[in-house]
């Protein structure tokens, strides 16, 4: 499918579609998003800080860092889809990955590497064209310019259209100072304080904003809550490759049941829940381990192994194989945008415990079982009712599977196309924000 090409039609002729610049930091989603839009026919551009393009340069920055970091080489490697080979990308293909690393180790230089990546891309491909009004700029608000960069976007002619890919920031301060407040001891890094100030004022961006989309209705309520107009939030779940995942075959198994997680181990993703129900269930025949990097201190690790196996950071390529062995996903999050741990682990059939703050599309009672994460009484009676009854856990499965495949790719394609058309006037907005 051709790329959409801004300004390209001859004596001025407006596209067929609007044409999207696409806008993210890392490997997020894996490229779905902009998979998405390319499959849509909408994917003016990619910008990103880095990317593996296959060009001199980036080979160049890949082999550097072999030398100087293989852990990381591999990850920057990983930084590819195959699907959006010949799309037009913009990144520092030669000082990315350095700029990145700097970035993780030192966060108050991280504003400076934001501005300077901008600075750097912004001023080629379409970015740093005049468009006319089909043109959109697209982006998670984490990798979207900073908003003197942005007002110069749209003296360009592109509407602005953002993605909130986590509860508003007043919000995920909130649950994070209570679960402090309840945990003390347990996070290794108070940040909130931190975060609250150096995150962007949404208010602020709101003013220079066409749209706004999020992956969940707990994330949209957050945006209405700090001012934003429900009318200019549409709820679009992430996708899903689900082509990625194999529909596991779990009938028959024997021995202990495998309640687990995927995720950063840490108070966000609510460890301390996981432990407590857990700790409901001993005695039972069940096993509890969380696969990721564990972000607690050795008061927090204590308390953990007291009844859950912490296995610790694995590379991606063995998430799938921890999926397979797993019965019951069990994902007590505190403050999501919608984590694509879950979506993967439905993808091959498992069942989830989760809670409404995951942002998940699990359906209560079909998929799984919605629960608040403070409530681990509840939170273990739904997971003891799935380790006594293996069919309910495999109906459970195939319906989660079900659920996936209902918001793959190509069903997002269709949804933000649709989205794209209203905010630009071509089609009716009266389905924008249902």
């Amino acid at each position: 499918m051709p790329d959409v090409m801004l300004n390209a039609a001859a004596g001025g002729q407006k596209p067929q579609t609007p044409a999207v610049v696409f806008c993210q930091d890392g490997a997020r989603l894996h490229y779905a998003i902009p998979i998405a839009l390319r499959r849509a026919g909408m994917l003016a551009g990619l910008y990103t800080e880095w990317y593996r393009d296959g060009s001199r340069r980036a080979n160049l920055a890949l082999a550097v860092l072999r030398l100087l970091s293989p852990e990381n080489a591999r990850r920057f490697n990983l930084r590819h889809a195959p699907e959006l080979d010949g799309a037009p990308i913009f990144s520092l293909r030669l000082t990315g990955p350095l700029f990145i690393i700097a970035a993780r180790r030192a966060n108050k230089f991280f504003r400076a590497v934001h501005q300077t990546w901008w600075q750097a891309a912004a001023a080629r491909g379409p970015l740093g064209r005049p468009q006319g009004k089909d043109a959109v700029c697209f982006g998670f608000l984490f990798s979207m310019l900073p908003a003197a960069y942005t007002n110069r976007i749209r003296a360009r002619g592109f509407r602005i259209v953002i993605d909130m890919p986590i509860a508003a920031m007043a919000e995920a301060v909130r649950q994070q100072r209570a679960a402090i407040d309840r945990w003390p001891g347990w996070e290794l890094i108070d940040d909130a304080p931190a975060q609250a100030k150096g995150d962007p004022d949404v208010q602020e961006i709101d003013k220079i904003t066409d749209h706004w989309t999020c992956a969940s209705e707990y994330v949209r309520q957050s945006l209405v809550e700090v001012g934003i107009t429900q009318e200019k939030i549409s709820v679009i779940p992430y996708p899903v490759d689900v082509r990625d995942f194999d529909l596991v075959d779990r009938v028959g198994r024997h021995g202990p049941v495998l309640v687990g997680f995927v995720g950063q181990v840490g108070l966000r993703k609510g460890a301390p829940w996981f432990l407590e129900t857990a700790k409901r269930l001993k005695g039972t025949a069940a096993r509890f381990v969380m696969v990721g990097p564990v972000a607690l201190t050795d008061i927090g690790r204590k308390q953990m192994a007291t009844a859950v196996e912490l296995i610790g950071a694995v590379p991606r390529s063995e998430v799938r194989g921890w999926l397979e062995k797993f019965d019951i996903l069990l994902f007590p999050s505190t403050c999501e945008g919608s984590a694509g741990a879950v979506m993967e682990a439905m993808s091959t059939g498992l069942p989830v415990v989760s809670t409404p703050n995951s942002g998940t599309i699990v359906r209560d009672g079909v998929d799984g079982f919605i629960r608040p994460y403070d409530q681990p009484d509840e939170l273990a009676a739904c997971v003891e009712k799935l380790i006594m009854d293996q069919a309910l856990r495999l109906e459970m499965g195939r319906s989660a599977r079900q659920q996936v495949e209902a918001n793959d790719i190509d069903a997002y394609s269709r949804k933000i196309s649709e989205l794209m058309r209203c905010v630009v006037g071509v089609e009716s907005s009266s389905s924008v924000g249902e």
